[in-house]
């Protein structure tokens, strides 16, 4: 669990690392994103959904190589999450890794 103080100094909000993430991701704050994925993920290492998020804060960050990476355990935890090939397959098509990318848009046709 997280606790958040409000600016005011006066209103405290607990939730979860993975809810942290979430929230530091959605105001565009991915170095902070990613620390708290990283803590859900220490929290419980099987959630795809904190490897997808984490991955697409570090795309944010153009760390695509560890981005990638992220996908890819997505997929392990995950296999039938469609969005985490599309993701990882426009990284690969981005680094001109045609073959990696055609073989994860053939998964998203299947």
């Amino acid at each position: 669990m997280v606790s958040l103080i409000s600016l005011d100094g006066k209103t405290q909000t607990k939730m979860s690392s993975f809810e942290a993430g979430v929230l530091h991701a959605n105001n565009k704050d991915h170095t902070l994103a990613i620390k708290f994925f990283s803590s859900a993920i220490v929290e419980n290492p099987n959630n795809f959904k904190a490897y997808k998020l984490r991955g697409s804060s570090k795309r944010s960050l153009f760390d695509y190589k560890g981005a990638i990476s992220d996908y890819s355990r997505a997929i392990v935890l995950n296999p039938k999450d469609t969005s985490a090939y599309l993701l990882r397959g426009v990284l690969k098509s981005n680094l001109e890794d045609y073959r990696g990318a055609i073989v994860d848009f053939t998964k998203l046709l299947n």
